[in-house]
């Protein structure tokens, strides 16, 4: 009998908490400079730089996703990269990662992978990275990236069905 409790219990517990993840799936909420949104059946995370001018030009769009249950991270960004060059994010002084291009065509170019858990710890860790790529004119160029709210917002992620 006290299993059959135990077990009642449990099932009540996890089955509030699932609801609760379920009715989050439907909803688009801002997670500090992170949106989590769900469209059909697929919830993701994004985040659009704008220039500082005037906050109205994209320069990055970033999305973070879940593929084969893992998570995934796509940068887009302006087609005059140098593709061969790739892309570079840092977190501080000593937490640099390179990734290559993926894609590039007239419009944009992307950069795409799994997030590696050590890149996730060390994003959600801090409040701001710097993505940075060559420009085909011979620039190198630097937008910070806002991490503010990206831990909940993952979490938020990682438990939506």
């Amino acid at each position: 009998m006290r299993i059959f409790l135990a077990i009642v219990f449990f099932l009540i517990i996890n089955m509030g908490h699932m609801q609760a993840v379920a009715a989050d799936a439907g909803k688009n909420r801002l997670f500090g400079s992170w949106l989590y949104s769900c469209k059909s059946e697929y919830c993701f995370l994004s985040q659009s730089v704008a220039t500082e001018a005037d906050y109205k030009k994209t320069v990055l769009g970033i999305t973070i996703g879940k593929q084969q249950g893992k998570l995934h991270i796509l940068f887009r960004f302006t087609a005059y990269a140098v593709p061969g060059r790739g892309i570079g994010l840092i977190l501080g002084p000593d937490q640099e990662w390179h990734l290559p291009i993926t894609k590039c065509d007239k419009r944009i170019c992307e950069s795409g992978s799994f997030l590696d858990p050590v890149v996730l710890d060390a994003m959600k860790k801090n409040d701001k990275m710097t993505f940075t790529f060559h420009h085909n004119n011979g620039k190198y160029l630097a937008y910070p990236v806002s991490l503010m709210g990206l831990s909940d917002a993952v979490d938020l992620l990682v438990r939506t069905p």
